[in-house]
């Protein structure tokens, strides 16, 4: 009869391999999308989001075509088409990609099935990886659906083919880590309901939060300096224009948008816009919506202190410029905007991303030393 060491101290618990493989990840990615496609309400759902964005892409189409009909603008009406349909796919891309993996690690803990996976061969990274890129080639699905009513400004000119495939691929990055928020809400949290929530307001807080904080910011920040600048002191009788300058002291205003700009670069409607190819050299000539947020944000960044229109019409030594000079000065040129912003909010979605995925992968690795209150095993 054999006997036992009591002095011998008990074996550890074996660890859960860490290897990543891409066999791995593509057969939790395929066994996540086999049950999503087994359900018949993907189907209708997909055919809705393409009739509904459909829909809402012609009336953007029949209203803009409406709208340059009574404008002398020569803009091509594609580029507004253009703008208009990628800031509407981007919304509701947004509004459906949260959902596609805010249920995918919680859901199968709570019906049993994540143990299952937990202790076969699967590492833990390659469940984490299984699962975002399910829930990322599902959104993908969405977008592709969309890309008729994209390619659809080619048809009405001014768009180039670069342009399309840049805001194609920055969607697709965009998506992606969502998805990978959305995964790590849903391996922190016990509730499907509290990851779901917490997914969307994650959202919510690069998309609109963000924007409500720069506003806000804006009154905050804000400071008046008193400056010494010229300013005009006679006028002509004739044109109007000014025929002396003497020096005066004024107040100003510094909006501080240098230190707020990062809010702006952080949001997913900015970073579309802001890494758009444009369509014009002259940055000062604002034609498009997507044209409009990117010299807006770059403008923010470059932080322009209003000297007023009265300063721009006097020289330091006090002489007067000509109409020609002036009018060049009011004008936002190139050089008054700072350098694009869309790298940072590169930086920032990575590490977020990135961060998400490392933070789900340590909340679903086995052995676990002790769980939360509610979470089951198997």
């Amino acid at each position: 009869m054999s006997t036992v060491d009591l002095h011998e101290p008990p074996t550890a618990a074996v660890e859960q391999p860490r290897r990543l493989t891409w066999h791995g990840v593509s057969t939790v990615a395929r066994l996540e999308l086999i049950q999503r496609l087994r359900s018949s309400r993907w189907k209708i759902v997909l055919a809705l989001w393409f009739v509904g964005v459909g829909v809402i892409c012609l009336l953007i189409t029949t209203a803009t075509t409406s709208m340059t009909s009574y404008s002398s603008n020569a803009t091509p009406i594609g580029q507004w088409i253009f703008g208009m349909n990628v800031f509407f796919i981007l919304f509701m891309g947004l509004l459906v990609t949260p959902s596609l993996g805010s249920t995918a690690i919680n859901g199968d803990r709570n019906g049993g099935t994540l143990a299952i996976l937990q202790a076969s061969l699967l590492s833990s990274w390659e469940i984490i990886l299984g699962k975002w890129l399910a829930g990322w080639t599902t959104s993908l699905a969405f977008l592709i659906a969309s890309l008729p009513y994209i390619i659809w400004s080619l048809a009405a000119g001014g768009v180039s083919v670069w342009s399309v495939i840049v805001v194609v691929a920055v969607m697709m990055f965009i998506l992606a880590v969502v998805c990978a928020v959305s995964v790590f809400w849903s391996a922190k949290m016990v509730k499907t309901a509290t990851s779901t929530l917490m997914s969307y307001f994650s959202v919510a807080l690069v998309s609109l939060i963000s924007l409500l904080l720069f506003g806000l910011g804006l009154v905050v920040i804000q400071h008046d300096t008193q400056v010494r600048v010229m300013q005009p002191s006679e006028w002509s009788p004739t044109t109007g224009n000014p025929t002396a300058c003497e020096p005066v002291t004024t107040t100003r205003t510094d909006l501080g948008m240098d230190y707020l700009w990062p809010l702006l670069a952080i949001n997913p409607f900015v970073l579309v816009a802001d890494s758009t190819p444009q369509h014009s050299e002259d940055m000062a000539s604002v034609e498009t919506p997507l044209q409009a947020i990117q010299v807006g944000v770059r403008l923010a960044r470059a932080n322009p202190v209003d000297m007023g229109w009265d300063s721009e019409w006097c020289n330091e030594d006090g002489s007067v410029v000509s109409q020609a000079e002036y009018n060049k000065r009011t004008e936002t040129t190139q050089e008054d905007l700072a350098g694009a912003v869309w790298p940072y909010g590169f930086v920032f979605y990575v590490i977020a991303g990135g961060l998400a995925l490392f933070g789900a992968e340590r909340r679903i690795r086995t052995p676990v030393a002790t769980l939360a209150k509610g979470v089951r095993i198997a």
